[in-house]
């Protein structure tokens, strides 16, 4: 079991900053704009050994003279189940404007929970003001034992607050041996599955993502919008660890407006490329369009493998018996052409329908993306492929172009490097023939694979 610290506190007071600080990463949107953050968000502090996880939460910004932070039905339920699963909270508080009574209902309400409680003032760029400001915020807060003043900016007080917060995680009782920890980032991403949950916004990307781990992860409204974030989520499913990652709603660049629409965009196109499955979520009322076409042409071009989620099959027109037949030719013809090897799956995350399902897809598409071939077995696939089809003419000449011998060089995607008498002759239709052809006869046929070309004697 891992230590879990959770960064709580009112709207705009720098838990984005500080999370993005600990874990090093850009995963978290900052901006002055309050409410940036809405679901819950996981990360590990690269800053300790042994490491512990951080949970970056929704700011509290209640009714005037009204604390019912955990009433509201989207963004602090989400907190509320953050700290059913913290072993502790690092309340922030903000040192630019200074104290504020929805500090002290925080932090009392923390404390009436017993939730064990750090106290962390933000936005302290220096010393010089430090000692001012802890007195302000430690004269209104008398059950503090200690206060820590940090920025996540500019890193002052962060290395002191990070000893503290793991010497207060070793001392808690009946908590896991540190050595039960993971020591870093980079192991838990070895031994879990990524997968980026994509598509425009409120196509049902949260809830396929709540459906999958069997838990309220992400926000869920009919608000398009809503997530903002990127949000991840661990799960198992038969023996094998996953990461899901729910994105912000990619919309069409014209339609793209604002800071926060922005940055939700590039931090989705950022999840692809670090994830190792795509699934892209299609309202199946709206239908499949030209943006969803992008999204998928993006995602192969970045070498990584995607299904396509068609949601709300419940709501698809039953005139025929073959309906949902007709509705994946429609799509393939009209938007996939060029993407015939793309699985297409059809699900109801509202009614649960065929969800976990997607499972044995995502990890047989997975599978086929690491998938090694034997030299042998890949110059044999080409020699039939080549005799089904011979390549062409060199330019107007009657040369031939030969195709000499072929390996495979990498994985996800697999890659192949081909050795040819005339490489920068090689015909884009004949390249896009071969790399069909040899996706079938390798049984890669759901994945994307490349294919290189090079001089048998290179210079």
């Amino acid at each position: 079991m891992d230590y879990k610290v959770l960064l709580i506190g009112r709207v705009n007071v720098g838990k984005s900053t500080l999370f993005n600080r600990l874990t090093r990463s850009r995963r978290m949107i900052t901006t002055p704009i309050p409410g940036a953050t809405r679901d819950r968000v996981y990360g590990w502090c690269q800053l300790t050994d042994p490491a512990w996880q951080i949970i970056d939460s929704a700011g509290y910004e209640p009714k005037p003279g009204v604390f019912q932070p955990f009433d509201e039905p989207l963004v602090w339920q989400q907190t509320r189940q953050a700290l059913d699963e913290a072993h502790l909270a690092l309340l922030i508080m903000d040192g630019l404007h200074g104290y504020h009574l929805q500090d002290r209902e925080l932090a009392l309400m923390l404390k009436k929970h017993s939730y064990p409680t750090l106290y962390v003032v933000s936005k302290v760029d220096d010393a010089s003001r430090e000692a001012a400001l802890l007195t302000d915020f430690q004269n209104n807060l008398p059950h503090a034992e200690k206060i820590f003043a940090v920025s996540g900016t500019t890193a002052f007080g962060i290395p002191a607050l990070v000893q503290h917060v793991s010497e207060t995680l070793l001392h808690l009782e009946d908590k896991p041996h540190p050595e039960n920890i993971p020591t870093a980032l980079h192991r838990k991403a070895e031994e879990s599955l990524g997968v980026a949950i994509i598509g425009r916004p409120n196509s049902g990307k949260s809830s396929l993502l709540n459906r999958l781990v069997s838990a309220q992860r992400s926000c869920v409204s009919d608000v398009a919008g809503t997530t903002r974030d990127v949000v991840d989520a661990a799960t198992r499913y038969h023996q094998q660890a996953y990461t899901l990652y729910d994105t912000a709603g990619v919309r069409k660049r014209t339609k793209v407006r604002g800071f926060l629409e922005k940055t939700s965009v590039t931090l989705s196109l950022q999840t692809i490329r670090r994830s190792q499955v795509t699934l892209l979520v299609v309202d199946a009322m709206e239908g499949f369009t030209h943006q969803d076409a992008k999204l998928a042409q993006l995602t192969i071009k970045e070498g990584k493998p995607i299904i396509v989620v068609i949601n709300k099959r419940d709501l698809i027109p039953k005139e025929e018996a073959n309906h949902l037949m007709q509705y994946e030719k429609n799509l393939r013809s009209r938007y996939l052409a060029n993407l015939a090897f793309v699985p297409i799956r059809f699900i109801s995350a509202l009614k649960n329908e065929r969800v976990h399902e997607l499972y044995a897809t995502i990890a047989m598409v997975a599978q086929m993306s690491q998938k090694r071939i034997a030299t042998a077995q890949v110059n044999a696939a080409l020699k039939e492929i080549t005799q089904r089809k011979p390549p062409h003419s060199i330019g107007s000449s009657s040369r031939r172009l030969k195709l000499l011998y072929i390996t495979q060089i990498s994985v996800a995607p697999p890659t192949f490097l081909i050795k040819s008498n005339a490489p920068e002759s090689v015909s884009s239709s004949y390249k896009s023939y071969l790399q069909t052809r040899l996706q079938k006869h390798l049984d890669l046929s759901h994945v994307p694979i490349r294919v290189f070309f090079r001089s048998r004697n290179p210079q």
